[in-house]
């Protein structure tokens, strides 16, 4: 009574390659990674993927989810 795994990844085959898809549009590969992770590098790394997402610029001290990034 084991689930079969070829037959199972065949019936969600779509819904899988969708997920990898939608994975692959969302990441941020192209924004580079920091050489060390002080402080100000990694707030330049979080403020550069912050903007990406969300296709403007912010200030640094707003609430980026009432500017949009939740959506």
């Amino acid at each position: 009574m084991t689930a079969r795994r070829q037959a199972i990844l065949k019936d969600y085959d779509p819904e899988i390659d969708a997920l990898y898809d939608a994975v692959e549009k969302t990441s941020q590969v192209d924004i580079p990674i920091p050489a060390e992770w002080n402080p100000s590098q990694s707030l330049d790394y979080a403020r550069h993927v912050v903007h990406k997402v969300m296709t403007q610029k912010v200030a640094d001290d707003v609430d980026i989810f009432q500017h949009g990034c939740d959506r």
